[in-house]
């Protein structure tokens, strides 16, 4: 009697554990679709993280750029500030010569 009681119930459980061919090849074909998309969104990912290094580097060597012509320019700011003076300068002293001639 105790027996057949654990066989009966043994079967039972195992009857109704398990699921039908037609479930489980569902749930196989959803595995299988969840695990490309997994793989195409890591691909993507990484292409992504691939760029990003890349277009992180070019605005480093940007910003380094921009400071070398910030630099270029202020050098240039004041070199055309002394050539202003210095022609200033001059100007002042042909003054003076040509006043001595009129």
């Amino acid at each position: 009697m105790k027996k057949t009681f654990v066989f009966i119930f043994t079967l039972g459980l195992l009857a109704t554990s398990c699921v039908s061919k037609k479930q489980y090849a569902e749930l196989e074909a959803k595995h299988k679709e969840t695990q490309d998309l997994l793989n195409s969104a890591t691909v993507r990912l990484n292409t992504c993280l691939e760029d990003a290094a890349g277009l992180r580097a070019k605005v480093t060597g940007l910003q380094n750029q921009n400071d070398l012509l910030k630099e270029n320019n202020q050098q240039l700011i004041n070199n055309m500030g002394n050539l202003t003076t210095l022609t200033q300068k001059r100007c002042g002293e042909l003054g003076k010569i040509f006043g001595k001639f009129a």
